[in-house]
């Protein structure tokens, strides 16, 4: 295990915040996460270093079992969704003299153009080339390829990487982040979706990618919210902690931080209208709060619609634990 100081300001100065237990590997263990005094960011400290983290991404060969679903086309880059991409998002495929068409989906699209921002969907560049780091076996990177992005990606895992290669024939750089290098100006965008928690330094991860993206370029990432209502009522048995995977527990606050500090434009933060936070957290409070078991009926029979009205209502005012933060690369 190793002490270190906050990441973003360089203090040492740290309050405790939370302490718990792995509860999604169930290694053995008790994780302590702290606060900076400084600039209010939450990390884990003290962490297991570099060789000790391995053994806390125990080999799980169903990551590498894909089902007929894993394998079918993004949704929301399908059907409706890709005519709306295609229309008001500039993507290859639309119809130019179809202005009713376009018409009859411009309603559709400010509906569902939430959904999009979510998914880490980006506005289409011509001939633009994107970059996602964690690619995992490649499904993302797939579906923008489909739509006319030149995609490169980054996974650690070798049998990530492998099936990727094997299932949509696109071959991933298996490196740690912080082996990879890229000529300066190479990407018009680069996704990191659940990834920038996991890094040993988000600075030195923001440095680079800004680096790598050209002039105006736009970073997206997906993140749990440590601030967000599901991590507050749950604290320690929150499904996003993921401890002591996650070494980075952000907030909107500490994010935008770390984004102003390494050269970017903060252009919108959006958070997610998903319950599985919600299930999760109470799946592992579960484990050992049996009185909470009452909570389970907020997402069932009668209760449903409401806790869905709910969710999306903390959504609107920002306050769900999942989120996507875009960003632009600052102009010099």
């Amino acid at each position: 295990m190793e002490t270190v100081s906050c990441d973003l300001c360089g203090s040492f100065d740290c309050q405790p915040y939370l302490r718990a237990r792995d509860h999604i590997n169930r290694i053995e263990g008790i994780f302590s996460v702290v606060q900076c005094r400084a600039c209010g960011l939450i990390y884990t400290n003290p962490r297991p270093n570099r060789t000790e983290m391995s053994a806390f991404y125990p080999a799980s060969t169903s990551y590498y079992v894909f089902t007929e679903k894993d394998l079918e086309p993004m949704k929301v880059l399908s059907g409706s969704y890709r005519s709306m991409l295609q229309y008001f998002r500039g993507y290859p495929g639309a119809k130019k003299s179809s202005p009713f068409r376009r018409a009859l989906l411009l309603p559709y699209y400010l509906i569902k153009r939430h959904k999009f921002a979510i998914e880490a969907i980006p506005d289409y560049v011509p001939n633009g080339a994107l970059l996602e780091i964690g690619s995992s076996y490649g499904k993302f990177l797939h579906g923008m390829k489909s739509m006319g992005w030149n995609v490169q990606g980054i996974e650690m895992s070798s049998e990530a990487a492998a099936a990727c290669k094997k299932v949509f024939d696109i071959d991933l750089i298996c490196q740690d982040l912080d082996s990879v290098s890229f000529e300066e100006n190479s990407f018009d965008v680069v996704v990191m979706r659940m990834v920038l928690e996991h890094v040993f330094s988000p600075a030195e991860a923001l440095r680079k990618i800004n680096r790598w993206l050209k002039p105006s370029g736009r970073l997206i990432l997906v993140l749990p919210d440590i601030s967000g209502a599901e991590a507050r009522l749950f604290r320690g048995f929150f499904y996003g902690l993921h401890l002591p995977n996650h070494v980075y527990h952000f907030s909107p606050r500490t994010i935008s931080k770390y984004l102003v500090t390494y050269g970017f434009t903060l252009q919108g933060i959006l958070h997610h209208r998903t319950d599985r936070d919600f299930i999760k957290s109470l799946d592992n409070a579960l484990d050992e709060k049996k009185r909470l078991s009452w909570l389970k009926y907020l997402t069932k029979g009668i209760f449903k619609p409401f806790f869905k009205w709910l969710i999306c209502i903390l959504s609107a005012a920002g306050r769900t634990s999942r989120m996507t933060v875009i960003a632009s690369k600052k102009e010099i």
